[in-house]
């Protein structure tokens, strides 16, 4: 077996070698070819009673026959045919009942295989073995021992050094057991595991060639490279341009526009014929365009100066509050001073609910009240409303207590003509703890609602 793989590997190496240059392909073809390779063979050995048998790997030999077809650019289908000789070795001695010898097979690998560039390309799929001869050194297997097929699942990898040979390997892991238990004297299943490794030659390629059109006639000369050939070139060597029959531009104030412009002596544009753009504010925007031309602006205004509404030095594109004063900080929005913000702190401290219940008490609204006192007195602030709680109960409960009682507050404050869109509330369960849950104390802290004013 090995003469005749030595043999095979040499014949695939000549035609490799044999084998013509690439050829301008119109898209992925069917192809075939031929393949040969080490096969690294052993059984995979579940105990069914009190055995110890185990299998080494040990080497054998595939030759075959395998067909491509594209499936799209980075997948193909490849079904192969091959003959394959499995050397089945125990890997500590075996006894009269364990099986040393041979076992060849028919075995027919589906694969898809995933092209990950032009040199490389990833098989997956599963194998089909037809069981064809048994040889059992110890006699105890026969023909009939062994079932008639089995199946496993494959994958490997394959690189493309040459377009016409590539190598591969491929590991192939029984799915099905192959021999028959008929007594306690055989207390296992055996299942076939194989690594390949070879390669394949490409003998047979089904797509159509380019038809490579012939050369085109040679061009006309054109001594100065314009473009315009001589014969029509009244200056052919000079570089010029077909508005002057070949020639250069001529170009008194040297601004690339001939001297047809209205300004020839001084350099301008295309756009004002060869003269200056007019730009009676000097903001670098051109009168044509520029809708407050005696007055700088920018582009963004058209030629005007950036609009401020509330004249508080904040473009209206960058102020959140555009008519309302305000400070750069708060993004043209008014300044949240500091004493709001103690308000706003003291009244979340105040905010009470029931136990385990997110309905509020009657003495939080007190302090909800001065909420609504501060938010109709900054009416372009929002308010954040974070709800709270301790480790007590499960975390999904923690987070749907905080959250209705976050919303409880929201709601309040909606009833009470505060706009929804200028409330968000959120909870948070167990999981921002600001004490000890350890302690009742501490537990009473991390039970909060937490509020904070922003634009």
């Amino acid at each position: 077996m090995k003469k005749a793989l030595l043999v095979f590997s040499a014949l695939l190496l000549i035609t490799a070698t044999n084998a013509q240059k690439d050829e301008m392909m119109t898209k992925p073809h069917v192809t075939a070819g031929f393949t040969g390779a080490v096969n690294m063979a052993r059984f995979n050995v579940k105990p069914t009673g009190s055995s110890s048998l185990d299998y080494k790997f040990d080497a054998d030999g595939l030759f075959g026959f395998w067909i491509n077809v594209p499936i799209s650019e980075r997948l193909s289908f490849e079904p192969q045919f091959n003959f394959v000789t499995n050397r089945m070795k125990p890997a500590s001695g075996s006894s009269f009942s364990d099986f040393d010898g041979k076992i060849n097979y028919f075995s027919v690998p589906l694969l898809l295989k995933f092209h990950a560039g032009k040199y490389i390309a990833f098989p997956v799929g599963i194998q089909v073995d037809f069981r064809n001869a048994v040889k059992d050194n110890n006699g105890a297997f026969t023909k009939n021992n062994v079932l008639g097929h089995s199946i496993g699942a494959t994958a490997g990898i394959e690189i493309f050094p040459k377009s016409r040979l590539s190598v591969f390997g491929r590991f192939v892991y029984g799915l099905s057991t192959v021999n028959y238990i008929a007594s306690a004297s055989r207390p296992y299943e055996l299942k076939n595991q194989n690594i390949y490794g070879g390669i394949k030659v490409k003998l047979f390629d089904f797509t159509k060639k380019k038809v490579i059109p012939p050369p085109p006639p040679p061009p006309p000369k054109d001594t100065d490279g314009d473009g315009i050939i001589d014969s029509l070139d009244k200056c052919p060597t000079v570089p010029g341009i077909a508005k002057y029959q070949g020639c250069p531009i001529p170009d008194t104030d040297k601004d690339g526009i001939n001297d047809e412009d209205k300004c020839p002596t001084v350099p301008g544009i295309a756009k004002y014929q060869g003269c200056p753009i007019p730009d009676t504010d000097k903001d670098g925007i051109n009168d044509e365009n520029d809708k407050c031309p005696t007055v700088p602006g920018v582009p963004e205004y058209q030629g005007c100066p950036v609009p401020d509404r509330d004249k508080d030095g904040i473009p209206d594109d960058k102020d959140k509050c555009p008519d309302v004063p305000g400070v750069a900080s708060q993004q043209g929005c008014p300044e949240i001073t500091e004493e709001v913000i103690k308000r706003v702190d003291y009244a979340a401290q105040k905010v009470f609910f029931n136990t385990n219940s997110t309905k509020l008490r009657p003495a939080s609204l007190v302090a909800l009240n001065d909420v609504i006192t501060i938010l109709n007195e900054n009416t372009s602030a929002q308010l954040k409303i974070d709800g709270h709680t301790d480790s007590d109960g499960s975390d999904e409960f923690n987070m749907k207590l905080s959250d209705g009682r976050a919303a409880s507050v929201k709601a309040y404050l909606v009833s009470k003509g505060i706009d929804e869109s200028r409330l968000i509330s959120e909870g948070f369960g167990e999981s921002m703890p600001i004490a000890d849950n350890k302690t009742a104390a501490g537990k009473q802290q991390n039970r909060r609602v937490v509020m904070k004013l922003f634009y």
